[in-house]
């Protein structure tokens, strides 16, 4: 993909700019929006792009599916103002919503660095960006996505990563970067097995004209290729979190920005408090009272927020959070689990999406495991005294985290970001792999551009049944 740099958008690089261009490449007119969005009047339209009436939350989502755009007006127009809500920092995350769909990361370089360094991880694999750049950064893209695992995105030196969904226009003139090509397979993360069927890695490995095959079907980043269908097996294995020992586990639930940060971060996104209210309402539909009538979140409730008062909305923080696309950032919020015999089940909220904590107390300072369940995941990490170690809940589906301790021991957990907390995303175990379709991850294929009929023919070709059991 052409990354655009011979014709680079304006500076600043805003959102009048943004949806005239975005508009113009639409082939639309003003009149012509007005009419599919029922505006009285097209003027409404012209003082947006002119920058003198703000867009209604409402209205970007209308001229997002005008333009189909798939969403990618609407996650770029709140991408804008990332270093004005947000403090620059050398780690980002995050989980895409939809399985398959195309998407893209914007890595911004701090003010005068006049380059931007990252390295993306996701699930096995790497990506490695080292780009001369201005202060408007550069898109990374991607033609497939998974909800799970997150994508993992560390900087040298502070800076804003944004992340995206759909395909940019190219005539937005944004230097944009194909990461696929040059993905590679990184160690210590999460490893690449299953995404082939066992039968399938074990031919590749033993035969060299069906390897050699494969390597040409898929054409680029063969390494990573030659990586994926020689991996035979996944983690398997007990952290040691020993030394990161916490006798007195500090107050963690509660946590929460100061007035100005919570105005800044707003604002930075774009929103009316109105509009932030409309977007929190919206990731919890059935927010009732005790007497089961549904509760109206307001602009009033989230100035309420802003100053620090307790909200009769339950999890409103962590909801605000996501509508500001914070990754729990904003602070942290109980979530209280259910016990069953050594167990403790925590069921978060389905609208979270972004880092869970738990604070694990021991009764004693005896080493011992505790293993953690999410669907069929899990992974085990041995630990003394107490600690808190922190993960992360996708929104691909609604699993309970199952957490299984020593007798005596108690759990909290919550929703937020914890400074400090042991990290355990990486490394988890999954004896079989639910996005393998018949003998190969279907995502794989989309991500390399092959087609199930190319990979059907060869395995034919070679004498294999695509319908073997795994």
């Amino acid at each position: 993909m052409s990354d655009g740099s011979s014709d680079l958008p304006p500076d600043p690089f805003d959102l009048p700019w943004l949806l005239q261009t975005w508009r113009s490449i639409a082939g639309q007119t003003q009149e012509g929006v007005s009419s599919q969005i029922h505006l009285s009047s097209h003027t409404t339209v012209s003082g947006w792009e002119l920058g003198r009436i703000p867009v209604p939350v409402k209205r970007l989502r209308e001229l997002d599916r005008t333009y189909g755009a798939d969403g990618a007006l609407f996650d770029l127009a709140l991408a804008l103002g990332t270093p004005n809500a947000l403090p620059a920092r050398t780690v980002w995350t995050h989980n895409f919503s939809g399985e398959r769909e195309p998407v893209w990361m914007w890595l911004r370089p701090a003010p005068g660095a006049g380059r931007v360094e990252a390295v993306a991880r996701w699930a096995a694999f790497a990506y490695h960006c080292d780009e001369i750049c201005d202060e408007r950064g550069v898109f990374c893209v991607a033609k497939t996505s998974m909800v799970n695992p997150a994508l993992w995105v560390e900087l040298p030196v502070s800076g804003w990563v944004d992340f995206g969904e759909g395909e940019l226009p190219l005539g937005l003139g944004l230097r944009q970067i194909d990461a696929m090509p040059a993905a590679y397979v990184m160690g210590d993360g999460h490893s690449a097995a299953g995404l082939v069927a066992p039968h399938v890695v074990e031919r590749f490995l033993a035969d060299t004209a069906f390897a050699d095959a494969v390597l040409r079907l898929f054409g680029k980043g063969p390494e990573v290729i030659r990586s994926i269908f020689s991996t035979r097996r996944g983690w398997d294995r007990v952290d040691d979190l020993t030394a990161s020992v916490s006798q007195h586990l500090p107050p963690i639930a509660g946590r929460r920005l100061a007035y100005q940060e919570y105005l800044d971060l707003r604002m930075g996104r774009g929103l009316s408090r109105n509009d932030a209210a409309t977007l929190a309402a919206e990731l919890l539909p059935n927010d009732r009272d005790r007497r089961y009538r549904l509760r109206k979140v307001t602009g009033e409730n989230v100035r309420g927020v802003e100053e620090g008062r307790d909200s009769p909305h339950r999890y409103l923080r962590s909801r605000l959070d996501r509508v500001y696309r914070a990754d729990g950032r904003t602070g942290t919020e109980a979530v209280h689990p259910e016990k069953l015999g050594d167990t403790f089940v925590f069921r978060f909220p389905k609208f979270w999406v972004g880092p869970v904590w738990f604070a694990i107390k021991a009764t004693d300072d005896q080493p011992a495991v505790v293993r953690i369940d999410w669907h069929d995941n899990h992974k085990e990490f041995r630990i003394a005294g107490g600690v808190v170690v922190t993960c992360r809940q996708p929104g691909s589906d609604w699993y309970p985290f199952r957490l299984t301790c020593p007798p005596g021991w108690s759990i909290t957990g919550g929703m937020g970001w914890v400074d400090g907390a042991e990290d355990i995303n990486l490394g988890w175990h999954r004896e079989t792999d639910p996005e393998l379709e018949g003998t190969i991850n279907q995502n794989l294929l989309e991500a390399f551009e092959v087609t199930t009929a190319d990979w059907d023919n060869l395995l034919h070709r070679h004498g294999i049944d695509p319908s073997d059991p795994l």
